[in-house]
């Protein structure tokens, strides 16, 4: 087994800390030697998902770059165990193309976006920014696979009840813009309110659906029909 290598004693503390999890030895130092010059801090480096798990918990890192696929456990178990433990922890997919059924899985397991592995550095490190932030990275192409693919899935309507009396009517206006991509500043422009309080309505729609970023929230808005004008509609 590949060693694990972590430096809780590091000093040295920039903008972002990251934990690398990649079983490929040549993929995880020359990301480690290119992150390093950058505005990150490469906080550890772990070849499985069980060393992963034990530096995640050790050194809190903000963001985990990971394989989809470890010799140990999938990239989607390795994300739930992770932010079961370490919920505002961020986590992006580094490695070869995803099919739509792996993505759609990793995003409702909650990573944040994914960055194919012959990417270059800056786009590498603008995933890492991107997902540090609350975004979401995702290449242009898949994210329209994933809106058709959401579009495309049944709805419950008990759920969808259910969910919505938890949401006031603003928190399902703030979803609805949402789902259509937007940011938190057009979404205030919309609405006629400041960014700040589009982000606190955007915190409690995440706890109140009991996920972890706006991917998950977007997935499960359009699944059970509260991004319809309709659910709001019925419901006032």
């Amino acid at each position: 087994m590949l060693s694990e290598e972590g430096e809780p004693g590091s000093t040295l503390r920039r903008t972002t800390r990251v934990l690398i999890v990649l079983p490929s030895d040549l993929y995880r130092h020359g990301m480690r030697s290119a992150l390093d010059t950058h505005d990150v801090d490469v906080v550890g480096q772990a070849a499985t998902g069980a060393g992963a798990l034990e530096l995640a918990e050790e050194l809190a890192p903000d963001v985990l770059v990971i394989d989809a696929w470890l010799p140990d456990m999938s990239g989607v178990e390795l994300t739930s165990r992770v932010l079961a433990r370490l919920p505002s922890c961020r986590v992006l997919v580094f490695s070869e193309p995803l099919d739509e059924g792996t993505l759609l899985d990793a995003l409702s397991a909650g990573v944040s976006g994914y960055v194919a592995n012959g990417s270059s550095v800056e786009e590498v490190l603008q995933g890492i920014r991107l997902a540090h932030a609350g975004g979401v990275p995702l290449p242009r192409r898949m994210a329209a696979m994933l809106a058709e693919r959401i579009r495309e899935m049944p709805r419950a309507s008990q759920a969808r009840e259910d969910s919505a009396a938890r949401l006031s009517d603003r928190e399902l206006d703030v979803l609805s813009l949402l789902c259509t991509g937007m940011d938190n500043a057009r979404i205030a422009a919309v609405l006629t309110v400041s960014p700040t309080t589009v982000k606190k309505h955007v915190s409690r729609i995440l706890a109140k659906l009991k996920v972890h970023n706006r991917v998950q929230a977007a997935v499960y808005a359009v699944r059970m029909g509260l991004a319809d004008p309709s659910s709001r509609d019925d419901r006032r």
